[in-house]
């Protein structure tokens, strides 16, 4: 089994769902995840996305941090509809190994994906679609209240919704 931690639009079934039918993926692969922790880090939202219309989540080191999400046990088969979901084909993400808290148990070893250097700038006000999702999948995977909260924060400074890069072309308007 391959072991992904998910902290960002992964969490959203809404999302999930969304994405899955457009790229060809069967979204059962990320329907089963336990709520873990990730500790030493926390959210960065310091990479532009045209998707999503302003900046997206990205783990960044920090002492004492930490940053809730889910762990998924993916068939080692269905692994590349992760990387493909992480933005690993078009270079925004790369896959780092990290240790994760699950209720009850000792840490446990998994995989994240965080942004590649070049694609980092400074960290700012977040995208406000991406952030109805994560604050929508946080309450979804039954993560804490008091991350919701952390979310809901983070949401209250998000740069307005801008509609995804090409999306008028989509819907037959002109531009």
């Amino acid at each position: 089994m391959y072991r992904y931690f998910a902290y960002g639009s992964v969490l959203s079934l809404r999302h999930l769902a969304e994405w899955a039918a457009e790229h060809g993926v069967d979204a059962r692969v990320f329907a089963q995840g336990t709520p873990a922790i990730l500790r030493g880090y926390e959210l960065s939202f310091d990479v532009e996305s045209k998707f999503w219309g302003g900046r997206v989540a990205n783990l960044r080191e920090r002492e004492g941090g930490a940053v809730h999400g889910v762990l998924f046990e993916i068939p080692e088969e269905a692994k590349e509809a992760v990387s493909r979901k992480e933005g690993v084909a078009t270079g925004l993400s790369q896959e780092i190994g990290v240790a994760v808290e699950v209720a009850g148990k000792p840490p446990i070893a998994a995989h994240a994906f965080v942004a590649r250097p070049e694609r980092r700038g400074a960290p700012g006000a977040p995208s406000a679609r991406l952030m109805g999702y994560l604050i929508e999948g946080a309450r979804e995977r039954g993560l804490p209240q008091a991350w919701i909260e952390e979310l809901s924060r983070h949401a209250a400074s998000a740069a307005p919704a801008q509609a995804p890069a090409g999306s008028a072309l989509k819907l037959g308007l002109k531009r």
